[in-house]
């Protein structure tokens, strides 16, 4: 599990679609929370990609509703296997 902004999240989401319909695969770095700590992570997309996001409370205990680098709340992107 991966926790970012809603925003990152969401423009995961819609990189994979565009990627899944041409048939194409790219690495991304994205801003990430881990354990309170901000970092980043690398994803790879492509058509086999499954993903799902799910809104997280402060997992941090610092009261913020910031992760990654967005100001809206925090998600958590899951990837299942394929």
């Amino acid at each position: 599990m991966i926790t970012v902004s809603f925003d990152v999240c969401s423009a995961v989401f819609d990189y994979t679609v565009a990627l899944a319909n041409a048939g194409r695969t790219d690495r991304i770095t994205i801003p990430v929370l881990n354990g309170g700590e901000r970092g980043f992570s690398n994803l790879l997309l492509g058509p086999q990609t499954q993903l799902y996001c799910t809104a997280s409370g402060d997992e941090a205990g610092t009261g913020e509703t910031t992760a990654g680098a967005g100001t809206s709340t925090p998600a958590s992107i899951l990837t299942t296997p394929n």
